[in-house]
């Protein structure tokens, strides 16, 4: 599967793709997984390696995939893959089908954790990735280059001679991510990515943005989560992001940061340290949380250092105000709390948006009420309603499937989907509910306070304006 040219005289080739999205609104944010997997093999690698990434969210060239592998010719081409991107297989399948033969194709990243055996055993890759990719897929490479066996690889997924799907079992996590190099920033066009596109925290107060991570897993059990990176927390040093904070407010300028940990404030002594570094240092930033906060798991002490270190906005994952949903669905909030730490950054002039998912099997009209009514008579700035994603590989999904059995042989919802499986059950109609339930959350007063408070207005009422219009014309 490796060109027969090759040597390890001259570099190897890696090609890695990042699709476009099949949604609504198409985010543009920096494509962090491959950096890191980028940064990894480079500097674990026993061989040279050079490296490429083609953004298809970038162009509109509907030729630019056939030219960029004509001109790079990969001896390998990885593609990351969540669920909102899992359309390029199939738009591309043409395009890959050309390629196959000479050129070892792999999948990553979510879907095609959950996926693997639908990906090997409908298209012509024959390799996926399963969960953390670093070590996995720095594995793969050198196995592929020396002609090693691959079925013993740890994480990884692949085709056998007779077409069915082998899996090798998970790999171990990188227990020290200190192991992982910051993420290689020149391998994109990093001006391309600021910008007035639309971005994961959906307000942005700088011009120059990026999502960074310094931690990786989650304790938590939620029924409805992906589960790439584990149940226990690994958090890097505080060292080792501030020394990437620094680099890139400095060598990059990069004005404003978008923490995307799964659980930022796991460890409360680690989170304080990381923000009186930013505010003994000096390093003058704006920070939004577009996830990463437990919101239950704060007090007014954490809101302040957040605030002092450079925080404007905060996004609150509530998920669902009824309390036998907070413990069916593994989320197990503290209601009361997370709307005191509601209220504590809104006097701190903090920015707050609460996520909310309507339609789980089993909720009852009354508990769709009692989740709007929460939302509505809280502190929050801003509101996003969801349709709740039964993910495949989920306890959600295996619910979902006893409660809908027809979704077994029917694709999964889509993010922005209008629950239709709830609606057919129940009749009510959640796209309506939610249409309803924005309409209501946004009062005259609350609005005011939103523009007043809002950064770069004139960008900010543009994005706003565009989202009001799509909920009222659904």
């Amino acid at each position: 599967m490796i060109s027969k040219s090759f040597s390890l005289s001259a570099p190897f080739k890696i090609m890695f793709i990042k699709p476009r999205v099949n949604t609504p609104v198409s985010v543009l944010d920096i494509p962090l997984g491959i950096l890191s997997l980028s940064a990894y093999i480079k500097k674990y690698s026993s061989f040279p390696v050079q490296t490429h990434c083609l953004d298809l969210r970038l162009t509109q060239n509907s030729k630019i995939l056939t030219q960029k592998i004509d001109t790079i010719q990969p001896h390998l081409i990885g593609i990351s893959l969540m669920d909102c991107e899992s359309n390029f297989l199939n738009d591309y399948q043409t395009v890959l089908e050309k390629y196959h033969k000479t050129i070892s194709l792999v999948a990553g990243g979510p879907y095609a954790t959950g996926h693997y055996e639908t990906i090997i055993r409908t298209t012509c890759i024959s390799l996926v990735i399963v969960g953390e990719g670093e070590r996995s897929f720095l594995g793969l490479v050198q196995r592929l280059v020396c002609g090693q066996s691959l079925n013993d690889l740890q994480g990884l997924a692949w085709r056998s001679k007779e077409g069915t799907a082998i899996f090798n079992g998970k790999a171990p996590y990188i227990e020290n991510l200190d192991d992982i190099p910051i993420p290689d920033y020149d391998l994109i066009p990093l001006d391309k990515y600021q910008g007035y596109h639309p971005n994961m925290n959906g307000v942005l107060a700088e011009h120059r943005y990026i999502p960074v991570m310094s931690s990786r897993a989650c304790p938590f059990r939620c029924i409805f989560c992906h589960n790439m990176f584990g149940k226990k927390v690994r958090p890097r040093s505080v060292d080792h992001f501030i020394k990437e904070i620094k680099l890139l407010r400095y060598q990059y300028n990069i004005r404003e940061f978008h923490i995307i940990d799964d659980y930022f404030n796991f460890d409360r002594k680690r989170m304080h340290a990381i923000l009186d570094q930013i505010i003994q240092d000096n390093v003058t930033i704006r920070i939004a949380f577009p996830n990463a906060l437990r919101g239950d798991q704060l007090c007014y002490e954490d809101i302040l250092r957040l605030k002092q270190a450079g925080t404007y906005m905060i996004n609150f994952a509530v998920e669902t105000g009824s309390k036998r949903l907070q413990k069916k669905t593994g989320k197990h909030l503290n209601l009361d709390v997370i709307l005191q730490n509601i209220a504590i950054a809104k006097k701190m002039g903090i920015i707050t948006r609460g996520y909310f998912m309507l339609g789980f099997p089993s909720e009852t009209r009354s508990e769709l009420q009692e989740t709007i009514d929460l939302a509505c008579n809280s502190d929050l700035s801003m509101v996003s309603f969801f349709t709740v994603i039964p993910f495949k590989g989920t306890p959600l999904y295996e619910w979902s499937c006893s409660a809908y059995p027809q979704m077994k042989a029917s694709q999964e919802a889509d993010f922005w989907s209008s629950g239709e499986l709830y609606s057919s059950a129940t009749g009510l109609s959640l796209k309506r509910i939610k249409k309803l339930a924005t309409i209501r959350f946004y009062s005259f007063q609350r609005l005011v306070r939103l523009m007043k408070n809002a950064p770069r207005k004139i960008y900010f009422f543009a994005r706003f304006a565009h989202s009001a219009i799509s909920i009222l014309r659904s």
